[in-house]
């Protein structure tokens, strides 16, 4: 079985990220039951309007070309974006900035290769992953730091 890296400090984190997010986007999140696919979902009043992961990065947004999200994640992602028929949105939150990206059905812009960290010494961590361009993100509030 796969170690459960998530700590208190990246809950803390995506805390904080979903604060911004709540008042940026004026909308509530509720967070989901552990292991989910996505973090949160996304209402406004009793609305459901989205399902949103929440990633964090310690790099500056644009410090590289794209960001990475696991190919699971995005397809695990698209299903449900069609199943509830809202966006599935991923959320990341850069040391500099917070910004967005709604999942699309086509993915031919995007660079499909191996990806992810090795500090850790697990195999595991290291995947397919699309690279989402930059220019693809909306940024959602500047200045930013958790």
């Amino acid at each position: 079985m796969r170690p459960i890296y998530k700590t208190n400090f990246d809950r803390k984190n995506a805390k904080a990220i979903k604060a911004i997010i709540e008042k940026e986007c004026f909308c509530t999140l509720k967070e989901s039951p552990d292991f989910s696919v996505y973090d949160y979902t996304m209402y406004r009043g009793e609305t459901k309007t989205a399902l949103l992961e929440i990633r964090r990065r310690n790099i500056k947004f644009g410090q590289y070309p794209s960001i990475i999200v696991p190919l699971h994640k995005y397809s695990d992602g698209i299903k449900l974006k069609k199943q509830y028929n809202i966006p599935f949105i991923i959320a990341v939150g850069c040391d500099d900035k917070i910004v967005m990206h709604s999942l699309r059905d086509d993915v031919s812009k995007y660079e499909c290769c191996k990806g992810g960290r090795n500090d850790r010494g697990d195999p595991n961590d290291i995947e397919d992953c699309y690279f989402v361009p930059n220019r693809m993100f909306t940024i959602i509030s500047h200045g930013w730091r958790s």
